[in-house]
Order: structure tokens, then C-alpha cells, then sequence
């Protein structure tokens, strides 16, 4: 995949300013921990970008977490048969909208025959401001090419007669009546995209995990991230277990003579988390969350319990 071709400078517009190409490197681990593999991105510095001169768009969908939930149901309700694939470095399967000119990134040296030459970006790159976009027009092209229709609710749901396919960025699932049917769409879109088969059995999607019980049930969670969430606040590791998620004794309010807390971590921040469960796998802590995220400017020690409920 070329990302990039040589133009002579004598032929582009020299308002364009000359982005920084870098590098950036991952290490991606298991489950556990341990290592699964190093990875390494080609970056643009999208920062140096102008509006109006080498991007426009910048918002870039992704389904909706009742989405994700309806579907998993309708899943269990019809008996589907379920296929997972990846996009395979998915930003770059598209190409830039606007003429974009780089600098050579670090250890790369171009060979110009004595010409004075300069890079110009064909392939969409990771931190663009509108690379998002980019790839999400690029992916609505492409599956309106092969028959899908986007819900009227949620435009990162994708359905023609007996398949439906719901999109993360890169990340997809497709639902469909039969094995025939799905395997039938893998291969048109494999035709069409850089695709991986992830499997058929949806165990896990955006890290959050499926359990399919058996009897039209399914279970949905995030070990992995209430851990996270156990650890960001004190204190949560030596709560009890509660019938309900709020205690109906307990009201919270600015209590503007109650003591500072002693802690020295980030309310804000575990109120983000807690938003995010609640949209994802937790919906009976919304009201517990919106109460306790009244006060993340001057938030108090009541506060602190009011999150963990000892």
C-alpha cells in the first residue's frame, strides 16, 4: 500500500503547509497481561492541519450502545447466525479527500535525483483531524454499494433483507437468518475492504463480554474494566455487596461543611467510568451515578461514600 507519492514543489500550492510524518509504536497484550504482539503505525501530525485547506468534516459516527443491545437480543430471539470480522488497518483502506504534503518521517530518506521534490499523501493516516470521517464515508461507500441501507435510528446499523451488520469504527459484527448468508457477505466485503475473520461466536465486542446462556438469554459485562474501576477509588475493594445500587437512606447534597476528602484521586475521572458502564452493560446505576456526578467541581468526603457505599 503506497501512502505516499513525490511531486515536483514547482507544481503545488505553497500556502499548503508541509505536515510531520511520525512513528508510532504499541505493544498489544492478552487478556493477562502478557505480550501478544509489537505494532507500529505510520502517524501524520494532524494538529498542523488547517480547516478549510487540507480538512473539512471531522465527526465520524459509531453505534449506540442500545443498538448493541438490540441486536444482541434479537440475536437469542431468532436463533441468528453470527460472523465477526476486523478491518484490517482500516484508516489507510481509504483515500485523503484534500491534497495533504508531508516530511519524509524519521529514517526514511528520499531518493530525488537531484529534483526538488516533496511527499503528497495518498492514503488516509492515523491522527488526521478528519480521519475518522474519512474512513467512516469511505465504509458507507462501500456498503451502499452492496445493497445495505443505514437504520433511520442509528446510521452505524447496516441492514438488507436478512442481514443486519452493526459498525465500530472498525469493528464488526453481522447478523444474519443463515451460515449461507453470512458467509455470503464476508466474501463480497472481503472483496471490497482488507478484512480478518474473527469467528463465528461473538464472545466479546469493544471489550465487553457475551455470555449466551442458552434459552433466548444472554449476559452481558466487563470484568476487566470494574477492575479498573475497583481501583480507582478507595476503599471500593472493601465494599459490601448490596441488593440495590443506591442506598434509600442516603442523600446526597453539596454539603458545603463536610470535611475535604483525604484521598488524592480523580473524581472526574472515576465519574467517566462510571458513565461508561452505565451506557454499556449497567443501566440500573444511572441514577445513582447522575446523583454522585453533581459534584465533580467540589466534590467532598460524603461524596466518596456516596460512590462506595460501605
Amino acid at each position: 500500500m503506497a501512502y505516499y507519492d513525490t511531486l515536483k514543489r514547482s507544481g503545488i500550492n505553497t500556502k499548503k503547509k508541509q505536515l510531520r510524518l511520525t512513528w508510532s509504536f504499541k505493544r498489544k497484550r492478552y487478556e493477562d497481561g502478557s505480550l501478544a504482539k509489537y505494532k507500529e503505525r505510520l502517524c501524520c501530525h494532524g494538529s498542523q492541519q488547517q480547516w478549510g485547506v487540507n480538512y473539512y468534516e471531522t465527526y465520524a459516527p459509531v453505534v449506540s450502545w442500545p443498538a448493541v443491545r438490540t441486536t444482541m437480543t434479537m440475536l437469542e430471539l431468532y436463533n441468528l447466525h453470527t460472523q465477526a470480522i476486523d478491518f484490517v488497518l482500516a484508516y489507510p483502506q481509504a483515500d485523503v479527500k484534500a491534497p495533504i504534503y508531508l516530511l519524509p518521517p524519521a529514517g526514511v530518506e528520499i531518493n530525488t535525483n537531484g529534483e526538488d521534490l516533496v511527499l503528497i499523501l495518498r492514503k488516509n493516516l492515523y491522527e488526521l483531524k478528519d480521519a475518522g470521517r474519512t474512513w467512516w464515508d469511505h465504509l458507507s461507500e462501500g456498503l451502499e454499494r452492496l445493497g445495505f441501507k443505514p437504520c433511520n435510528s442509528d446510521q452505524c446499523v447496516w441492514r438488507k433483507e436478512g442481514v443486519v451488520i452493526i459498525v465500530y469504527v472498525d469493528d464488526c459484527c453481522i447478523f444474519a437468518n443463515g451460515k449461507h448468508e453470512a458467509d455470503k457477505v464476508v466474501k463480497v466485503m472481503d472483496g471490497k475492504f482488507d478484512i480478518t475473520d474473527e469467528g463465528e461466536t461473538i464472545e466479546e465486542y469493544l471489550e465487553v463480554k457475551v455470555d449466551h446462556n442458552g434459552g433466548r438469554s444472554f449476559r452481558m459485562y466487563q470484568p476487566h474494566f470494574l477492575s479498573r474501576i475497583i481501583e480507582a477509588i478507595p476503599g471500593m475493594d472493601k465494599a459490601k455487596l448490596h441488593t440495590t445500587p443506591t442506598n434509600p437512606t442516603f442523600q446526597v447534597n453539596k454539603d458545603i461543611d463536610e470535611q475535604e476528602r483525604n484521598e488524592s484521586w480523580n473524581y472526574r475521572s472515576a465519574m467517566g467510568m462510571l458513565y461508561f458502564l452505565v451506557k454499556s452493560t449497567h443501566l440500573e446505576l444511572a441514577h445513582s451515578a447522575q446523583q454522585c456526578a453533581r459534584f465533580c467541581k467540589t466534590p467532598k468526603a460524603s461524596h466518596r461514600r456516596a460512590k462506595v457505599w460501605p
